[in-house]
C-alpha cells in the first residue's frame, strides 16, 4: 500500500519538461485568449464558452506527430468534439434520461482508446464536450449555435497551425496519409478481456453516477462532477490514481 501511495504521488508531482511541447502549447493558449478576448470586446460574452472550448480542446489534440498528420487530426478532433457538443445540448433537456445517454457516450469515448493514442486522445476530449455542454438545459437552436461555435473555435486552432505552415513549408502536406485502421481494431477488440472495452463500461458506470449526482444536487456547475469523472479517468488504476491526486492539489 505505502509503495503505491508513494508511486501514484510521485507521478502526480513529475513533471517532464523536455517533452513540453511549447509552440503548439503557446500558440493554442493565444487562440483561445484572442477568441474570449473578441467575444469580450464586441459584447457577445456567451459565446465565449463554446468558441474557447473548441479551440481550446483541438489544440490539446495537436499532439507530436509530423503535420501531414497533425492537421489531419486536429480536423477529426473538430469533428467529433462538434458532434459531441451539438449532442450535449440536445440531450440537456432530457431529465433522468441524461444519465443513460451520458452511459453510452462515455462507454463509446472509453473504448475507442483501442484504436491509439490518438483516438483515445479524441475520445476523452469528446466525452467532456459532451458532459460540459449537457450541463446547462438548451433549445435544439442554441444547441445547433452551440455546436457551430465549438466547430469554430476549433477550426481557427486549426487554421493556426496549418497557414503558417503552409506558407513557409508547403510540402509537408504531402506526407501521405498513415491509417490507423481504426475499425479494424475496434472490430476486433470488442471482447471483455481487452482494456478498453473494461475502461470503457468503467467510465460509462461512473458517468452515470456522476450525472445522478449533478441531476440530483443541482448545485450551480455541478456538471464538474461528471466533467471530473471524464478528465480523470484511464484505463490503468495507476494513472487513474495519480490524476485524481493531481486534480485535487490543482483545486
Amino acid at each position: 500500500m505505502r509503495e503505491h501511495l508513494k508511486l501514484v504521488t510521485l507521478g502526480a508531482a513529475k513533471i517532464q519538461v523536455t517533452t513540453v511541447a511549447w509552440i503548439p502549447s503557446i500558440r493554442g493558449a493565444v487562440v483561445v485568449t484572442l477568441c474570449i478576448s473578441w467575444c469580450i470586446y464586441t459584447g457577445i460574452t456567451p459565446y465565449a464558452i463554446p468558441l474557447a472550448v473548441g479551440a481550446l480542446f483541438v489544440g490539446l489534440a495537436d499532439v507530436d506527430q509530423v503535420f501531414g498528420q497533425r492537421w489531419r487530426t486536429m480536423l477529426t478532433a473538430t469533428f467529433w468534439v462538434t458532434i459531441s457538443a451539438l449532442l450535449g445540448g440536445l440531450a440537456s433537456n432530457f431529465g433522468v434520461f441524461q444519465v443513460l445517454l451520458v452511459a453510452v457516450v462515455g462507454a463509446i469515448c472509453g473504448y475507442v482508446g483501442v484504436a491509439g493514442r490518438r483516438s483515445a486522445l479524441i475520445g476523452l476530449l469528446s466525452v467532456v464536450a459532451y458532459v460540459i455542454f449537457s450541463g446547462a438545459p438548451e433549445n435544439n437552436l442554441t444547441a445547433l449555435l452551440t455546436g457551430s461555435l465549438v466547430a469554430i473555435g476549433g477550426l481557427i486552432q486549426t487554421a493556426a497551425t496549418v497557414v503558417p505552415t503552409a506558407i513557409r513549408a508547403p510540402r509537408v502536406f504531402r506526407v501521405p496519409h498513415q491509417s490507423d485502421h481504426n475499425f479494424r481494431k475496434l472490430r476486433e477488440n470488442l471482447n471483455t478481456k481487452n482494456d478498453f472495452f473494461r475502461h470503457g463500461a468503467r467510465l460509462a458506470l461512473a458517468l452515470a453516477i456522476a450525472m445522478s449526482a449533478f441531476l440530483y444536487l443541482g448545485w450551480p456547475h455541478g456538471y464538474w462532477i461528471p466533467m471530473t469523472v471524464a478528465w480523470i479517468s484511464l484505463p490503468d488504476q495507476n494513472g487513474t490514481a495519480t490524476r485524481v491526486i493531481a486534480r485535487v492539489a490543482g483545486s
